[in-house]
């Protein structure tokens, strides 16, 4: 999932599977703690790595979407765009 910036990856990891959760709770949390990441990780990045960030999200938005009968993973993707 990540040939470009392996540091979005990185940083995704330990969230998926709370932004993946049936708990609403805890989904709300990844996201605020996985947006805090991203802001410290890409804070002051040059424009070719927030590029690659842009296109890993996207590559892992459209996995989690492929799938129209997992709802988790659904929301998974929308939380993180």
């Amino acid at each position: 999932m990540c040939p470009t910036d392996t540091r979005f990856c990185t940083l995704l990891e330990p969230f998926v599977d709370d932004l993946q959760s049936s708990n609403e709770d805890l989904r709300r949390q990844a996201t605020l703690n996985l947006y805090e990441r991203i802001i410290v990780q890409y804070a002051d990045a040059l424009s070719d790595v927030v590029k690659s960030l842009v296109e890993e999200i996207q590559i892992f938005v459209r996995t989690k979407m492929s799938n129209p009968n997992n709802i988790n993973e659904n929301r998974a993707a929308l939380l993180v765009i």
